[in-house]
């Protein structure tokens, strides 16, 4: 699983990069669904974008979205 700055996650599947489609969960944030070990996980598309780029040393357990707006990566 691959994290990009444009807000999308990619997995190699076959040597070839496919672009994982998100969806709206019901409490309003986006989610995308993938296979790690075999099992099926959903996965929050906030908290992945936010783990890949932005610092995190006081090792706190959430990321907020500053502007309120739910729907932004």
């Amino acid at each position: 699983m691959y994290a990009c700055t444009d807000g999308y996650i990619y997995v190699k599947k076959h040597n070839v990069f496919l672009r994982r489609t998100s969806y709206l969960k019901r409490d309003g944030y986006l989610q995308i669904k993938v296979s790690i070990g075999g099992k099926k996980k959903h996965l929050i598309l906030h908290r992945i974008i936010a783990q890949a780029f932005i610092p995190n040393p006081e090792n706190k357990p959430q990321v907020n979205h500053i502007n309120g707006v739910k729907t932004d990566k």
